[in-house]
């Protein structure tokens, strides 16, 4: 996927790759990934050449499911992050261990799915909450980070 190439454009950049682009990089890995074992299990080849649709194992479409939940806003919020050029110790540690908690996230969803497959249902209240508490997060940091952008 096109996200996977843009984090290897950014590790061949000069200079060293920070904690930040590090996380950066292991969350879009995880939002990736479950998405391209979904789409290539959907879509397989025939022997033939020709194209057979197969529905996606209930563990790789909760998993991209958990991914798409939370893998975009904290790739915002973690290259917004990054982009003042200096963090803290303990920001580091921050920005690591959000993205070790998005993986380990898409992870536990992939190992048990909560939810059964091919059924239209609500999110949780849970995850309407965290969806809506990153938007949120990414929305201010976007509106600080560049304040020459916001004189509406």
């Amino acid at each position: 996927e096109s996200i996977l190439l843009l984090c290897m454009a950014m590790a061949l950049m000069k200079g060293a790759v920070t904690a930040c682009e590090f996380g950066l990089c292991c969350v879009s890995a995880g939002f990736a990934l479950p998405h391209a074992v979904v789409a290539c299990r959907r879509l397989r080849w025939a022997a033939g050449g020709e194209a057979s649709l197969e529905a996606a194992a209930p563990a790789a479409e909760a998993a991209a499911q958990e991914a798409a939940a939370l893998g975009p806003q904290l790739c915002v919020i973690l290259a917004l992050a990054d982009s003042p050029g200096h963090a803290y110790p303990w920001q580091n540690v921050t920005y690591l261990l959000s993205a070790a908690a998005c993986i380990a996230a898409i992870v536990a969803c992939g190992r048990t799915p909560p939810k059964v497959g091919d059924a239209a249902l609500p999110p949780d209240i849970g995850e309407i909450a965290t969806c809506l508490v990153l938007d949120v997060a990414a929305s201010v940091a976007l509106v600080i980070c560049f304040p020459h952008l916001n004189t509406w």
